[in-house]
């Protein structure tokens, strides 16, 4: 369920607009944008690019969608940009079974939850990413590590990840931690704190029982 960012732009100059990571985030009005110079576009996780045009534009939809790919050729490199020019991300994104997802901008900030489940490309998480809300990197078989400086301020479910072999030394999580289906990993950091709950692989319940 691969979502695409949304976004405004001038079939006349060029010119994009991004209000937020999520689609439909916000109308031109609310941008304050004028209705007759900026159209509705669509960035897809697999590199797809729709940018909507009038008759009456002086490009095409091809020639705006090729303009844009020149300048931010992949997805990542155009999600780069939304963040360095709106910063945080102030809802919750979704990339759930996207398959060509194999990395992240750095310092990512999400003040909802991320969706990134199902991603058998990703392998590793930016440094210092923050997540107000939950995580959900369930079913993610490459995903190998943790930045150290993870936040994970709700749950955080890493449920079927088959290649991760350890936890940040001060993993901190606000509710809940599931560990079910990580069988590579081999022992918990000492200064792991969940804040509710802790779901243990099989294997590790056997080790830490009395």
């Amino acid at each position: 369920m691969c979502r695409f960012i949304s976004f405004w732009h001038n079939p006349n100059t060029g010119d994009i607009k991004v209000s937020d990571l999520t689609s439909h985030s916000e109308t031109a009005e609310a941008l304050g944008l004028a209705d007759k110079v900026w159209r509705e576009g669509h960035y897809l996780p697999n590199g797809t690019v729709e940018c909507r045009v009038l008759d009456t534009d002086r490009k095409t939809s091809k020639e705006c969608e090729d303009r844009l790919l020149s300048k931010w050729p992949t997805f990542i490199e155009f999600w780069e940009m939304c963040i360095e020019k709106g910063g945080e991300v102030n809802r919750t994104i979704d990339l759930r079974d996207c398959p060509g997802l194999r990395v992240l901008p750095e310092n990512l900030k999400v003040n909802g939850s991320l969706y990134l489940s199902g991603c058998p490309g990703l392998r590793a998480l930016p440094e210092n990413l923050t997540v107000k809300g939950t995580l959900y990197l369930n079913d993610c078989p490459a995903l190998k590590s943790l930045p150290e400086n993870l936040k994970a301020g709700k749950t955080l479910y890493l449920r079927n990840c088959p290649a991760l072999k350890s936890l940040p030394e001060n993993l901190k999580v606000g509710a809940f931690l599931d560990l079910r289906g990580c069988m590579a990993l081999k022992s918990l950091p000492e200064n792991l704190k969940v804040g509710r709950h802790l779901i243990l692989p099989n294997h590790l319940k056997e080790t830490s029982s009395p």
